[in-house]
């Protein structure tokens, strides 16, 4: 029995295993342009209070079926901010998603009234774009190091540590 036992679960985790390793292959790249928006909440407004007023975005965009998603993430530490990230293929792609949104009513009256009741608890936003390159991309095929120069820095430590 113990013998069957093992043999079934070590033909599981293989199978799972190798699963893991297809969906790894098949991972898409990274979007080409990055749009990150950062918005800083106001001390005592984050949490659940600044999640509801997110959902009214989430719900305009559902009610206007919205192709565009995006990725938001929350910090823990520091200034309590959320980012939010959305991918696109060029500017040009952005630039259409954007110009889209403002003719489609529905979604852009949506939208501003998302605007007013969030920007009540936000002290500061900014944005920035970031774009791809396979170039300089840790998984690229560009041979970077023949081309690059790397230098190791010594680290003083006190004695008696590792």
């Amino acid at each position: 029995m113990n013998k069957l036992t093992g043999l079934l679960l070590g033909s599981c985790l293989l199978i799972g295993s190798v699963g893991i390793a297809a969906a790894q292959e098949t991972m898409p790249p990274p979007p080409k342009v990055l749009n990150v928006f950062r918005e800083f909440v106001k001390p005592g407004k984050s949490g659940a209070v600044h999640e509801k007023s997110e959902r009214a975005f989430v719900q305009a965009m559902a009610r206007a079926k919205w192709s565009t998603h995006y990725l938001a993430v929350s910090s823990v530490t520091d200034k309590p901010r959320v980012l939010f990230l959305t991918g696109y293929d060029s500017f040009e792609v952005w630039e259409k998603d954007v110009l889209a949104e403002q003719n489609k009513e529905t979604l852009s009256a949506g939208i501003e009234r998302a605007n007013v009741s969030d920007g009540e608890l936000l002290s500061d936003v900014d944005s920035t774009a970031l774009v791809y390159s396979d170039e300089y991309s840790l998984r690229s095929t560009a041979d970077i190091p023949p081309h690059a120069l790397f230098r190791n820095l010594p680290v003083p430590r006190a004695s008696g540590t590792r």
